[in-house]
């Protein structure tokens, strides 16, 4: 298993279209009469469904604990994929224990970082709205929303 690596061009395109998804259904709920529902309370309402393609795609940023003061690493995690593993994208990760990630894939409410050979690299759970977290050999990884570049 490879993971899809598109470079910035494909990356924005991918960044773009999800904003334009997330446009949509904000418009098709505002034409459907449904407008008492807050943007907070909607993003409340998302953040306590089940981790999925559709929950946890976008752009994140990794933090480790052994490495505070580092911010470099991001990670695209995509919608497209095969057999349930989807396609990531890696952007100064090259030091860090996502270095060797190539797909993803959600099990047991969790998301999967795998290598090239399908092997999970870290398991990353929902700790809070927005936020990620695994633990790997005393160290806390942390996934958080990250803006594009």
């Amino acid at each position: 298993m490879r993971g899809f690596r598109p470079g910035f061009c494909g990356l924005a395109v991918l960044m773009l279209a999800a904003g334009a998804c997330t446009a949509a259904e904000t418009d098709a709920a505002a034409l459907s009469g449904n407008t008492t529902m807050s943007d907070a309370s909607s993003s409340a309402a998302q953040d306590a469904g089940p981790l999925g393609p559709d929950t946890v795609s976008g752009f994140w940023a990794l933090q480790a604990s052994d490495r505070p003061d580092e911010r470099g690493c991001r990670i695209a995690l995509q919608k497209t994929g095969q057999g349930g593993v989807y396609g990531v994208y890696l952007e100064g990760c090259e030091s860090t224990a996502l270095a060797r990630v190539a797909g993803w894939r959600v099990l047991d409410d969790a998301v999967v970082l795998l290598d090239a050979g399908g092997e999970p690299v870290l398991r990353f759970r929902r700790a809070g709205a927005d936020l990620l977290e695994a633990s790997s050999g005393g160290v806390t990884y942390r996934l958080e929303p990250a803006a594009m570049m």
